[in-house]
């Protein structure tokens, strides 16, 4: 069962605001944008599932059915992801944080 975490998602540069610059448009790269914005602005380097369903609830987007298969896609098929410090978990790598780059708004 998701969860959702206790993350401090408005102070500083909201995670709404990095949204609003980035426009996310697929599951793969609201992922992205959630993994970029909670290692860069919140030091979280490993992301899991209920990260991910928590910034999509604050979003008011649909989690995914599978919400794992585009963390697993991004690191088997894309190299974007190294294998987390816990099970279940992904760390987004410089591969994955160019992808962002190269979203709108440069970073």
């Amino acid at each position: 069962k998701l969860k959702i975490l206790e993350i401090d998602l408005v102070t500083g540069l909201s995670f709404k605001t990095y949204c609003e610059t980035k426009r996310p448009d697929t599951d793969t790269k609201r992922y992205l944008v959630i993994a970029s914005w909670l290692k860069e602005q919140r030091q979280i380097d490993s992301v899991a599932i209920d990260h991910i369903h928590t910034a999509y609830r604050h979003m008011g987007w649909a989690t995914p059915d599978d919400p794992g298969q585009p963390l697993r896609d991004m690191k088997s098929k894309r190299g974007w992801f190294n294998k987390g410090g816990t099970k279940g978990s992904y760390d987004i790598n410089h591969i994955g944080m160019n992808e962002v780059l190269k979203m709108p708004n440069g970073g």
